[in-house]
């Protein structure tokens, strides 16, 4: 799981998390990314949900 601080990134634009193979699920905190313009996840074939 990523951890919910990550929305303390408040200006970051792009987030690669290509190839977190053990990545299962976004906090929903990830909404609060609101300069966030591309999110990468590829090969997270883990990932069972999004929260958004």
């Amino acid at each position: 799981e990523l951890l919910t601080s990550i929305s303390n990134l408040h200006n970051i634009k792009e987030l690669d998390l290509n190839g977190c193979l053990q990545l299962k699920i976004l906090p929903d905190t990830i909404k609060n990314l609101t300069c966030l313009q591309v999110l990468d996840l590829r090969k997270c074939k883990l990932l069972e949900r999004l929260q958004l």
